[in-house]
């Protein structure tokens, strides 16, 4: 079975009855891609799931060895799941199965949300802790810690645009960034009902204060955005590339720091048609 996310196409197979229904659990609620004439598809990930013996263990030790962008690596949270591969293209997944079917689809879930931010990266993109929504003039992604208001936004505000309520996917495409719809939502699991669209800007939302905004100097852009990558671990591999995606993304198209009191639109206050 083949998901899209972005520039990522992941072609996950497995012969086991207990995982193969987990992967269908988790396409129920895939979003539908972008055409690949606006975000072309720049990684095959041919991804193969093994059952592995054990239960969900109260407490998940984190695993990780090498950096899956330059070759032979291992990553998981052990014993939930534990993956290995030799660069991006190849992966296997040895994921727990017991209390069945919840564990399956779990860690499926969380490797699929670990590997994609890490394959982006690679790529020239970056997952952040952000909601998305489309206008007519592209993609806005809201930058807000938990509790800042990105989910009742997009929940609100976003019309049929939402792209994320959690976590943002910027990537690769046609002219330059895009943002594509997250497959990973929050807690509250707003559901994504916009497409792929070009990134128009980028906001830092401050819930509650006087309707205003300021664009921020390169390097206060580039420090949030470092601070809000949604990315596995701080391995200086990944600690460049996230380093390298924020100064792109500070420089083009930049942050805005947004004013916005409650229960009120910020297109106006942005200047959005």
């Amino acid at each position: 079975m083949d998901f899209v996310t972005g520039p990522i196409r992941l072609q996950i197979t497995t012969e086991s009855a207990g995982l193969l229904a987990a992967v269908h659990a988790v396409a129920s609620r895939w979003p539908v891609s972008a055409p690949e004439t606006d975000v072309p598809v720049l990684l095959d990930a041919h991804i193969h799931l093994v059952p592995r013996p054990g239960r969900l263990p109260p407490h998940r030790p984190y695993v990780r060895e090498g950096d899956p962008a330059l070759g032979p690596w291992r990553l998981g949270h052990d014993p939930l799941w534990v993956a290995e591969g030799d660069g991006l293209a190849s992966v296997t997944v040895r994921i727990v199965e017991l209390p069945a079917p919840a564990a399956p689809e779990f860690g499926l879930r969380q490797f699929l949300r670990y590997f994609v931010s890490e394959a982006l990266l690679a790529l020239g993109g970056l997952a952040l802790h952000a909601a998305a929504a489309t206008r007519p003039e592209g993609a806005t992604v809201f930058l807000a810690p938990s509790g800042g208001g990105k989910t009742t936004l997009v929940r609100r505000h976003a019309g049929a645009g939402a792209l994320a309520d959690d976590m943002a996917l910027i990537v690769p495409g046609r002219g330059g960034h895009w943002v594509v719809p997250s497959p990973f939502p929050g807690r509250e699991g707003v559901s994504t009902t916009g497409t792929a669209a070009p990134l128009a800007r980028i906001v830092d939302l401050r819930k509650g204060e006087p309707p205003n905004w300021v664009r921020l100097s390169t390097a206060e852009a580039v420090t949030l955005l470092v601070l809000r990558a949604k990315v596995p671990d701080n391995a200086l591999p990944v600690r460049e590339r996230v380093l390298d995606a924020a100064l792109r993304l500070a420089q083009h198209p930049g942050v805005l720091r947004l004013g916005l009191p409650p229960d009120q639109s910020p297109w106006a206050i942005l200047g959005a048609p």
